[in-house]
């Protein structure tokens, strides 16, 4: 199953969500050589400055990922606000880059 996360940070999260950052990428690095996470955008707001991030995960359940949330750096150092968590399904034309990366 694929979800997409939408996350948005809070309002004054940025010097936080950069204190974490190493983290949220260390960790995001091995959810990618597990083939857990498919993608990852950040979401920049009109001074192109971090405000978010979205993520596409391949997991076998939602608990599945909830449980990797559970290690999320911006979900433990409270840089996230508000996180959406859809259903998702990556589109036929990016299947090759799906395949590519692992």
């Amino acid at each position: 199953m694929q979800f997409l996360v939408i996350a948005h940070d809070h309002v004054d999260a940025l010097p936080n969500r950069m204190k974490v950052r190493p983290d949220h990428i260390s960790q995001s690095e091995k959810w990618i050589a597990a083939g857990k996470l498919l993608y990852g955008v950040a979401i920049l707001n009109e001074k192109d400055q971090l405000a978010g991030s979205v993520m596409l995960f391949e997991v076998s359940s939602r608990q599945e990922l909830d449980g990797l949330l559970k290690h999320e750096a911006y979900i433990t150092a409270n840089v996230w606000e508000k996180i959406e968590i859809l259903p998702a399904r990556l589109g036929p034309s990016f299947e090759k880059l799906k395949h590519a990366l692992r």
